[in-house]
């Protein structure tokens, strides 16, 4: 019975080996399985950061480019805001300067003006003189040549006609 007993206890220790040895290849393929899926998550979550970057790349450089482009807009804006203020300036310098000869004309004018009128005045003053001058003149010559007829009273009036001729002879 001893040898029953013996090969009953050697056939338990085999199981209890095959069974340890089940249990540790059971173990072994669990952290087998633990490490492949640690490595998948490890990798996952690589592939996660990295995806993460390049998003996190492409943000920046979407908004980089944006920034830019705002950049690019504003500075379109304000040289166009310059070549308006430019225009404008342009446009107030031709028209003062429209104004000044506008102006100088007009002095001009109202010079030629004055200069017309003092030489008229100045024309009609000497034509005023001159027929002054001729009316005195023919006055003394008159006086020069008249004689009085005996028994006039000193009431009594003469009159006298001159006619000036266009060459400026008198009759």
């Amino acid at each position: 019975m001893e040898e029953a007993q013996r090969q009953q206890e050697a056939a338990e220790q085999q199981r209890r080996a095959e069974e340890e040895a089940a249990r540790q290849r059971e173990a072994a393929e669990q952290q087998r399985r633990e490490a492949e899926e640690a490595e998948r998550q490890r990798e996952a979550a690589e592939q996660q950061r990295r995806e993460e970057e390049e998003a996190a790349r492409q943000r920046e450089a979407e908004e980089q480019r944006l920034r830019e482009q705002e950049e690019a807009q504003r500075e379109r804006e304000a040289e166009a805001q310059r070549q308006r203020e430019a225009e404008e300036q342009q446009r107030r310098q031709a028209e003062a300067e429209r104004q000044r000869e506008a102006e100088a004309a007009a002095e001009a004018a109202m010079q030629r003006q004055l200069a017309g009128e003092a030489e008229a005045a100045a024309n009609a003053q000497q034509a005023e003189q001159a027929a002054n001058n001729f009316s005195n003149i023919m006055k003394r010559a008159i006086e020069q040549a008249w004689i009085i007829p005996a028994g006039s009273s000193d009431s009594m009036r003469a009159s006298v006609n001159v006619r000036l001729g266009p060459s400026g002879r008198y009759y």
